[in-house]
């Protein structure tokens, strides 16, 4: 469930810095896709919701898909932007390949406009090659995340010598995005995550980390 819309009509009228109109239209037009999908991003709407005339808003974002490459670009940065850990970072790199997972819980949780945005882009793909090129480049930043924990793994030995980490990224990210489609079970992703971390990283004990 996404939340609500929040009202900007306070606004309207007021100066403010470029920069903070600017947030203020990627995070409306954010709303506006996890609320009624590609299709009813209306740059319109988008201007209306921020409290500014749609002149305005053009002056920022000339078309519609220089909105949509900002709202990508701000995904990106939210993705990486992880969630608060009380400045805990993992101990070992299986901790790390657990936190892929736990990551994409907290978004189901706490943040889901953010995958409903990703998971409307990525159905847009499917017939818009510009959108397609979107979401290529925020597979690509999430799968060399998973990659880097990989390859930390293997430094320390942690890693089956037969794992191919490009494949192995390629397989973990895909596996997850699947079942986030469809799924906001833990205990799915629980055994989602024991299941490849089983056939990918070596035991702590069998390790001797």
């Amino acid at each position: 469930m996404t939340p609500k819309r929040k009202k900007t009509a306070a606004y309207r009228g007021v100066r403010m810095p470029p920069e903070t109109r600017r947030t203020m239209i990627v995070d409306a037009a954010l709303r506006a896709l996890a609320d009624r999908g590609f299709e009813g991003l209306r740059t319109r709407d988008v201007a209306a919701d921020v409290g500014i005339n749609s002149a305005t808003l053009h002056h920022y974002f000339p078309t519609k898909n220089d909105l949509v490459v900002a709202v990508a670009d701000e995904l990106r940065t939210r993705f990486q932007t992880k969630p608060d850990r009380a400045g805990r970072e993992p101990t070992s790199p299986q901790r790390a390949f657990r936190q892929q997972f736990d990551d994409v819980l907290h978004y189901q949780t706490d943040q889901p406009e953010l995958l409903a945005v990703y998971r409307e882009l990525a159905v847009r793909a499917t017939r818009d090659a510009f959108v397609a090129r979107l979401v290529a480049e925020l597979n690509r930043t999430w799968r060399d995340d998973v990659r880097s924990i990989l390859e930390h793994a293997r430094d320390r030995g942690a890693l089956r010598e037969t794992v191919d980490v490009d494949v192995a990224a390629r397989i973990v990210v895909s596996a997850i995005w699947d079942m986030s489609m469809v799924s906001q079970s833990r205990a799915e992703l629980d055994a989602l995550h024991r299941q490849l971390a089983a056939l990918l990283m070596i035991g702590p004990k069998e390790s001797g980390l």
